[in-house]
């Protein structure tokens, strides 16, 4: 049996409002990765995510293809694997430190956010 993959799609919501949704957020339909069959959303799994400050929980969709059972959790866009704080956040970061602005803790600080966010 093969890992769980991630898909990142795209999503036109902000964090406040993706995290009002709960578990009923729309998914648009995603091919499956291993068998590009489409996909039937199934199941999720609640994560959190951290934004200005704040925390919400948002509900991650999962699909999966019956013929080969692999699973795919479909992604916003917003989100970043493994990761507490939004893409916008983490983006920042590693691009100051990708332009040679700065190190990676003194970016950190400038969006508040611990320099754990993105030494990885």
């Amino acid at each position: 049996m093969f890992p769980p993959m991630a898909i990142v799609r795209a999503c036109p919501s902000s964090v406040d409002a993706y995290a009002t949704q709960g578990r009923n957020i729309e998914v648009p339909s995603a091919s499956c990765q291993t068998c590009t069959a489409v996909m039937a959303l199934w199941s999720g799994y609640w994560r959190l995510v951290r934004e200005a400050g704040r925390c919400h929980r948002v509900f991650i969709v999962r699909g999966r293809r019956s013929s080969c059972g692999h699973p795919h959790a479909l992604r916003p866009l917003l989100l970043v694997r493994n990761r507490l704080h939004t893409a916008e956040t983490t983006g920042a970061v590693v691009e100051a430190v990708a332009e040679g602005q700065s190190g990676v803790r003194p970016a950190a600080m400038v969006v508040e956010v611990p320099y754990t966010t993105v030494r990885g």
